[in-house]
């Protein structure tokens, strides 16, 4: 794939969902600090932008889907990345046997059920805009405040789970030794889940919810 390394790392992300993966792997953020550039994201992460860059180029032409409707954007991911995402936790979880990583990802567990929980309540406002805008119905009175700041606090929370994702990642690197290649990949899809998850609500779905809102 082409790669300009000036360009947002959220944006190179979303260009391809090959891409998406080969950053994740490079430990490289492009969730929650997606307006970086490659190179500033590869210095955050204390990799080699170089590096990072072969490897996209790397990468075949595979543009994701593209999101044109808000409202179907939303009910992706309150009915595929939040019923995945869980699964993949309750699974690391269940393989997990080394206690201090148990503890982590019972942390990670329960602060990502909070924020889902904050997400579907504004995500039900942002797709009743999104129907608006479309001429599906009245505009609906916000619940809670604007989408926009609604999202600027949502957008801290995810940074959190990033935060608690990397800990349990951390920790579980020393217990592979002892609990083998199950526990690395219910790692791999864990972090691949939340990623994912963080990538598409961060860097898609909560500019677009801003946008619909009426001046």
């Amino acid at each position: 794939m082409r790669v300009d390394p000036r360009r947002r790392i959220k944006d190179i992300a979303s260009s391809s969902e090959d891409a998406e993966r080969v950053l994740e792997s490079c430990g490289v953020d492009f969730c929650c600090r997606g307006d970086a550039s490659l190179a500033e994201a590869c210095d955050r992460a204390g990799v080699s932008a170089h590096e990072v860059e072969r490897k996209l180029r790397e990468l075949p032409e595979n543009p994701p889907h593209a999101w044109e409707d808000a409202a179907e954007l939303v009910d992706y991911v309150i009915h595929t990345c939040h019923p995945r995402t869980r699964e993949a936790i309750a699974t690391a979880r269940a393989t997990a046997r080394d206690h201090a990583l148990r503890e982590a990802l019972e942390e990670l567990a329960s602060i990502t059920s909070a924020h889902m929980k904050k997400e579907e309540a504004l995500f039900r406002h942002v797709r009743a805009l999104a129907n608006a805008r479309a001429g599906r119905g009245p505009f609906p009175e916000p619940p809670f405040t604007t989408a926009r700041a609604h999202g600027r606090s949502l957008h801290e929370g995810h940074a959190q789970i990033h935060d608690k994702l990397r800990r349990a990642r951390a920790i579980a690197a020393h217990a592979e030794s002892r609990d083998g290649g199950e526990l690395r990949r219910a790692m791999d899809a864990l972090s691949r889940a939340i990623v994912a998850q963080l990538h598409l609500v961060n860097n898609e779905l909560l500019p677009r919810a801003s946008a619909l809102e009426p001046e």
